[in-house]
């Protein structure tokens, strides 16, 4: 693994982690979705930031575009919109994913980059 890519793998995992203990971090509403959606997308993006780590592989950082995706959109289709640091925290936290692991991809050995 090139050096070039592991720090965004390292990225991802503080923000999994993160995004895991955000509830009780940045505050908590009573909805038990919130927690649950927190916890379980925070727990996959670290867990996919760690294989990533251990052994480059495309698809744990397409899953990880996902996953910052759907974090990303998270406070609008679970309806938390009025929590506004959770809001931002989910919305930030999974932008910030997409562009590490987009990041990560875009120095795939093998592709072809524009030499100009």
């Amino acid at each position: 693994m090139s050096k070039e890519r592991k720090w965004q793998d390292f990225v991802n995992l503080f923000l999994g982690i993160f995004t895991f203990l955000s509830p009780w971090i940045v505050g908590h509403q009573s909805r038990p979705v919130v927690f649950v959606n927190f916890s379980i997308t925070g727990f996959l993006i670290s867990f996919f930031a760690i294989t990533c780590l251990l052994e480059f592989n495309v698809r744990e950082e397409w899953t990880n575009v996902l996953l910052g995706g759907w974090l990303l959109g998270s406070p609008w289709f679970l309806h938390f919109t009025a929590a506004t640091a959770l809001r931002w925290s989910a919305v930030l936290i999974g932008a910030i994913v997409i562009i590490c692991s987009a990041l990560a991809l875009s120095k795939e050995p093998g592709r072809k980059h524009l030499e100009k």
